[in-house]
């Protein structure tokens, strides 16, 4: 399989079959994100702000990945909010993954290996054991290729909890050989440091992230998170762009409690009212940014409470945004939202929308512009 090589200036570059393989540390190296699908235009626009100049995306076309090669500190790439995981992308020009762990190809796999684990050492990170998927990841081939790996290494071989995820796959970007991808961090990028409390169906922090990239945010917009829960869209726009005033509103004393103890060792804690949504104590016209991710999926109740819930979330947002404010809604329940939309909320228009995989769901995030006062 080709990939096409796109500069983050998004000018288009000649067709590649063969991904390069650095030979200095200054050369450009390959990695890949792991994404939601439904992120991945996002993603790339964040990775385009991370790479800057240096370096550049390849155009793949795929749904829930991207590979991309980057010439700077990789501990610029765990900033990424967008991402699921980053992994180090080798490729090997050789027919069988046994072909890895020979000679110079063994040599470069461990080299990466240890790289990896040196920064994560510099990032506060530890690497004590890996382990490997791949198709036959259990057959003896890769018996011997985890053997190798460890006695090479010093890792303990965990194949449930391994703290470095090793893959293996067949090249998609070459369409021959073999490519090993190597995760660079302990935990997935995802699993954020901030939660301490979790709650049933609780949104993916990458998708909130997505929300609040979305809305443009800047540092003195008025913030509201109407149905917070335990406080994943607050943390994240708190974390990447902060505000002049972050407000959260939940009518369930469990969720603001877990919010609060999520949102505690911020910079500077949101501020969580204990609030029904139609019944909030804003004033008119003090919201510069608002997002909100409605019930949907098992979290949904009877049919009209859920249409009542609804429309106060769009009649409150239209009474609370300015006028030109942003509105970021995440719901499964799209024909119910599209309807009270065109009823209730005239006001608003539909800047964007998409779908995006949450478990085993796929819910739709719409942004809305606020046209003119209502």
């Amino acid at each position: 399989m080709s990939a096409r090589r796109v500069s983050t200036t998004h000018r288009k570059k000649s067709v590649r079959r063969e991904p390069p393989q650095p030979k200095q540390t200054q050369q450009p190296e390959l990695f890949e994100l792991e994404v939601l699908d439904g992120l991945v235009p996002t993603c790339k626009l964040e990775l385009a702000h991370v790479l800057r100049s240096d370096g550049a995306i390849y155009d793949e076309g795929a749904s829930d990945r991207i590979a991309f090669e980057f010439s700077g500190r990789p501990s610029r790439l765990l900033r990424l909010r967008t991402a699921v995981a980053v992994f180090k992308l080798l490729y090997f020009k050789v027919p069988h993954p046994l072909n890895v762990i020979q000679g110079p190809n063994l040599n470069r796999l461990i080299g990466a290996i240890q790289a990896i684990r040196e920064g994560a050492r510099r990032d506060d990170l530890r690497f004590e054991s890996f382990r490997v998927s791949a198709a036959g990841s259990r057959s003896s081939a890769f018996r011997e290729i985890k053997g190798v790996i460890s006695s090479r290494t010093g890792l303990v071989n965990d194949e449930d909890t391994g703290e470095m995820s090793i893959r293996f796959r067949r090249s998609r970007l070459a369409g021959f050989g073999w490519d090993v991808l190597i995760r660079l961090t302990p935990r997935p990028l995802s699993a954020r440091a901030w939660r301490i409390e979790n709650m049933p169906g609780a949104l993916n922090a990458t998708i909130a992230a997505a929300m609040v990239l979305s809305t443009a945010p800047k540092p003195k917009d008025t913030f509201l998170n109407l149905m917070c829960g335990s406080g994943t869209i607050l943390a994240e726009r708190a974390t990447m762009c902060g505000a002049q005033r972050l407000i959260g509103v939940d009518n369930s004393s469990k969720a603001i409690e877990k919010a609060r103890k999520n949102l505690e060792h911020l910079a500077t804690p949101p501020k969580i009212l204990h609030e029904g949504i139609d019944e909030l104590s804003l004033p008119d016209q003090s919201v510069d940014v608002i997002c909100a991710d409605l019930p949907w999926g098992r979290l949904i109740g009877k049919r009209d409470e859920l249409h009542e819930v609804y429309r106060a979330a769009l009649q409150q947002a239209s009474r609370v945004c300015v006028t030109g404010g942003r509105y970021a809604v995440l719901t499964q329940e799209i024909q119910l939202f599209e309807d009270l939309l065109k009823t209730f909320a005239k006001d608003w228009r539909i800047e964007a929308s998409f779908r995006v995989k949450q478990s085993d769901y796929k819910p739709k995030l719409y942004l809305l512009k606020r046209e003119r006062g209502s």
